[in-house]
């Protein structure tokens, strides 16, 4: 048992909880952390990959706010049906959405909380201040032709 679970104070297995000038904080505890095997690794990749094409990047961002049907979603990123239905494949594939029949459409959704924090997270990324005042987004690099 360790020191806090004596004290009656308990976290999640991957946080500790820290005493600083009186007051109880929590902060990561990048120890805990579970290191992912080969295969899991593999598909964290895969699912970067997926994310980096700006088409399924699209859909996932116009899916944040709730389930919409293919239809809504090829209007809100100015793209055709057949695309947005081709890339859906693609993503629910790989659990990034879940379909779910009602009546006669399928309305589709960020899958669950985690993929939603990592998108509201790159998005927060993006748009907070930098120091590098004179980098635009379109100086950061592109990735070389493979």
């Amino acid at each position: 048992m360790n020191r806090n679970a004596r004290r009656g104070l308990r976290c999640a297995p991957h946080w500790r909880i820290v005493q600083t000038a009186g007051n109880f904080a929590l902060e990561p505890d990048f120890r805990a952390l579970i290191q992912p095997t080969d295969a899991q690794t593999a598909t964290i990749a895969r699912t970067y990959r997926l994310l980096g094409d700006t088409t399924r990047l699209r859909i996932l961002l116009a899916c944040l706010p709730g389930p919409l049907p293919v239809n809504e979603i090829a209007r809100r990123i100015d793209a055709s049906q057949s695309l947005v239905s081709h890339h859906l494949r693609a993503l629910r594939a790989a659990r990034l959405v879940r379909g779910n029949r009602q009546n006669r459409q399928v309305l589709y959704q960020i899958d669950d909380d985690h993929i939603r924090r990592v998108l509201l997270d790159m998005i927060e990324h993006v748009v907070e201040p930098h120091d590098h005042a004179s980098e635009t987004d379109e100086t950061v690099p592109k990735s070389p032709a493979a």
